[in-house]
């Protein structure tokens, strides 16, 4: 028997067997392919400088961010709507972020 999601901003869908049905919600699925899309193509390559610009991408897929923070482009980010950092603070050169 599937239990729905308690809210939308669950991801994990209750109550299924992980072997056989997926763990995650289409939703969840779908926007963490979007963000791997654009993670490739528009925040890996650009430039160690433009901090604000990986700071956007961030925001604009719910991550909450203090307003100095420097993203650096090789981080890894999983999920960025459940991301939050410090007013003021560092996502390393070449680190994984679960959050």
């Amino acid at each position: 028997m599937r239990v729905p999601p308690t809210s939308p901003n669950t991801m994990i869908i209750e109550g299924n067997d992980p072997t056989v049905e997926p763990s995650f919600t289409l939703r969840n699925r779908l926007a963490r392919q979007l963000w791997n899309w654009v993670w490739l193509f528009l925040f890996r390559p650009s430039p160690r400088p433009l901090h604000a610009w990986r700071a956007f991408l961030l925001r604009v897929f719910g991550a909450s961010l203090g307003t100095d923070v420097h993203v650096y482009p090789a981080v890894r980010i999983w999920r960025p709507g459940i991301s939050r950092s410090a007013a003021t603070s560092v996502l390393p050169m070449a680190s994984r972020s679960t959050t």
